[in-house]
């Protein structure tokens, strides 16, 4: 998977470059790298804002790469990320703003600890370090890989979080929506990344967050709340897609979902 344009995480990567390896790009600046290599035009900067990468507890290089940012003039910051609507304790250099990073629930402590790297618990972000896909990023003359989630992990990660409790504050609305709007960016585009992320979900155990993906998706879909959000989003950086074209993908996509399901329970 080569880009053929600069994608907006090409600047870390000279600074991360020994860490490759063991981290795996979130969220829409991973969208990025898709849309750049398949559908070969750029993401709206709206949906890449933040640097987020996953990483495994269990990886020894944790305190490495603590140990490099700081080496390399960052320092440790407390600040409210838009896209997840909580604290979140990263890395921030004035001149390359702020990375943030997720790992599994593990051993270790949770949270920061005084030695090893600041990062903060998800629950599913698990899901997004297996079976990664390689994506080649070129900057100043230089080629680097980076690994992004395949594109069914992609699509359950962010699946999951379109997800609203009883007590819905503006905050978690605009959480749930923006993840819907990664979803729609990337899969309404392009029914052939759509395809291989079904395939994809086949090899995901348990079956239950398959069924837990479709039950947000239908709780939030067409007349929900975090639906009209999202879609008013979404046609706000897509104007010449229509309201019905939209509606038309969502219900498509949810018989292929089903489908999917049917056919793991059947294979089980």
């Amino acid at each position: 998977m080569s880009l053929r344009s600069v994608a907006s995480i090409a600047s870390w990567l000279p600074i991360l470059k020994p860490f490759l390896p063991n981290l795996t790009l979130l969220e829409g600046k991973a969208a990025e790298l898709y849309h750049l290599s398949i559908l070969e035009k750029p993401i709206p900067t709206l949906l890449v804002r933040e640097t987020f990468f996953g990483i495994d507890r269990s990886q020894s290089s944790m305190k490495e790469i603590h140990d490099h940012l700081i080496q390399q003039g960052f320092a440790r910051r407390s600040s409210v990320s838009r896209l997840e609507g909580r604290k979140i304790l990263g890395y921030h250099r004035e001149d390359q703003g702020e990375v943030l990073f997720f790992t599994p629930p593990g051993k270790m402590k949770r949270g920061c600890t005084e030695t090893g790297l600041a990062a903060l618990v998800d629950p599913h972000v698990g899901i997004t370090l297996q079976e990664t896909h390689n994506a080649e990023v070129g900057y100043l003359g230089k080629t680097y890989e980076v690994n992004i989630p395949a594109p069914g992990r992609f699509l359950l990660y962010s699946g999951l979080k379109v997800k609203l409790g009883q007590k819905v504050t503006a905050r978690e609305m605009y959480v749930a929506a923006r993840h819907f709007v990664l979803i729609m960016d990337l899969f309404v585009s392009s029914p052939e990344l759509r395809e291989e992320a079904l395939n994809d979900l086949t090899a995901i155990r348990p079956p239950a967050l398959l069924k837990e993906l479709r039950d947000n998706l239908k709780q939030q879909g067409p007349g929900a709340a975090v639906w009209e959000s999202a879609q008013k989003l979404f046609r706000e950086l897509n104007p010449v897609l229509k309201v019905v074209k939209l509606e038309s993908w969502y219900w498509d996509f949810m018989k292929e979902l089903s489908k999917t399901l049917l056919d793991m329970k059947t294979k089980d």
